[in-house]
């Protein structure tokens, strides 16, 4: 057997197996009730579910309206702004060396000619700012070399509203967008796009093309800026810009949704970003390479606007911080009206105390299955190449056939020999596990059937027991 039999993610007594549903005959006392006092007619509800049809059907749709309903809060707030995205733009160069590229990498296939994928269906660089805005755990989610952000697998984070991707004062119907190859769904925006270079197809240009040079922005499709590369200095080149409303502008899409090129053909090629900012102005807001936040007028001078947009220009940049002026942060929280339960009271989920948090956050990220084993054989990986995301305490088996199949840490004890992980399974109970690591990269983890006693050594040779190592996904 391969994973997705007995004892691994998808087989029979764990999620995603035979035994889900209803039982056939069972009933389904679903009812409405009218009732009538005075002038006022009152409907009530109740509807029961199958199992399957409430996984598959409501739940993801439930899932999907709480997550924006979550973003919306957060941006009303006032706990996220321009700061916020600027910093994670200084923490990704600090890790990486470099910013990220515009439409991240995606894995060629032969089937394809190896032929690369075009921008617009790959993932965009704002998933790569996801870490250092505190959502680990969406953008290991995002599976971006193998699928488009449109694909399935990546829909559910398409439709998540990040907050510090919006701006709070623009109307609500700007912090979601619709694109064609997500017909039906809405998705969270962005009112940001990361800056190209002069001329509208900039984030096309060859770094290496001379005549490029001085035309560059800080970000292309297939390119992206190491900080000596900005010799016109971070502090005065602009790596993100605000947008004004109206254009459908997904966060995670790849392509012209998230990168501009700016057209240096026109008397004022501003125009297309300026919207009416706080103070009753008109402008943009502008994110510098060095995490710095200006705002730009309507009427700056278009040579000194062309100016910050370039990384290695060399203009003059006389009157910059006149015409494009130092904002300095403020927090200041949005009044909200939250109706009849206070948002303090909306609480984080909490880790069980039989779980030990250190640990926990080793497992965190993205892992594929590399080998398995059973009876001391090599068991056959499937072509649906499993892997396993691990949010909190959250563990999602995911295959090509199949969508996440969420499994919650229970225990977690380090401190045993062999280590030990207890997963509680949706509807058949708990697994219980011993596991170990091999440095930060490599998981081996040995599990049975949920309710079969916990494997007492990790070696292979157990009959009924599977051995799966796991590398770390970077």
């Amino acid at each position: 057997g391969a994973p997705g039999g007995p004892g691994f993610p998808g087989g029979p007594g764990f999620p995603g197996g035979p035994g889900e549903g209803t039982s056939p005959g069972a009933s389904s006392p679903s009812r409405i009730d009218l009732t009538l006092s005075d002038n006022v007619v009152s409907v009530q509800f109740e509807l029961e579910w199958k199992e399957t049809t409430y996984d598959t059907i409501l739940k993801p749709g439930v899932a999907r309206m709480t997550a924006q309903l979550k973003g919306r809060m957060s941006v009303l707030s006032g706990e996220h702004d321009a700061f916020s995205l600027a910093g994670s733009l200084v923490k990704v160069v600090k890790n990486k060396g470099s910013f990220p590229i515009g439409a991240l990498e995606r894995d060629v296939r032969p089937e394809r000619y190896s032929l690369p994928y075009p921008p617009e269906h790959r993932v965009s660089l704002f998933a790569e700012l996801l870490p250092h805005l505190g959502k680990a755990g969406l953008r290991a989610s995002i599976q971006d070399r193998r699928f488009a952000w449109y694909a399935k697998e990546n829909l559910p984070a398409a439709e998540t509203w990040v907050p510090e991707f919006l701006v709070p004062y623009y109307d609500q119907s700007a912090w979601r967008a619709t694109h064609e190859l997500a017909e039906g769904r809405s998705l969270g925006a962005t009112n940001y796009v990361g800056v190209a270079g002069l001329g509208l197809d900039a984030a096309r240009y060859d770094p290496k093309d001379p005549a490029a040079q001085k035309r560059l922005g800080m970000f292309g499709y297939d390119w992206t800026s190491k900080p000596d590369e900005v010799t016109d200095g971070l502090s005065n080149t602009i790596a993100l810009m605000q947008v004004p409303p109206g254009y459908q502008r997904p966060w995670i899409a790849g392509g012209g949704a998230t990168l501009a090129g700016i057209d240096d053909r026109v008397e004022k090629p501003l125009q297309p970003y300026v919207s009416r900012l706080p103070d009753g102005t008109r402008g943009t807001t502008v994110l510098m390479g060095d995490g710095s936040v200006r705002t730009v007028r309507e009427n700056i001078n278009p040579a000194l606007f062309k100016a910050m947009v370039t990384r290695a220009g060399g203009e003059s940049l006389e009157d910059f911080d006149k015409a494009a002026p130092v904002l300095k942060p403020t927090r200041k929280p949005t009044e909200l009206n939250a109706g009849p339960a206070p948002i303090s009271s909306v609480k984080p989920p909490v880790v069980s105390k039989d779980v030990d948090a250190v640990e926990l956050k080793k497992f965190q990220g993205k892992w594929k299955v590399v080998r398995v084993v059973k009876g001391g054989k090599p068991d056959g990986i499937a072509n649906d190449e499993p892997e396993l995301h691990v949010d909190g305490g959250t563990f999602n088996f995911v295959t090509k056939k199949q969508a996440k199949q969420p499994v919650k840490v229970t225990k977690l004890d380090p401190a045993a020999s062999p280590k030990r992980l207890d997963l509680q399974t949706l509807k058949e109970g708990t697994v219980l596990t011993i596991y170990e690591f091999d440095g930060d990269k490599k998981l081996r983890l040995k599990l049975d059937e949920p309710g079969k006693p916990r494997p007492e050594t990790m070696d292979g040779g157990d009959k009924n027991s599977r051995l799966v190592e796991f590398e770390k996904i970077d």
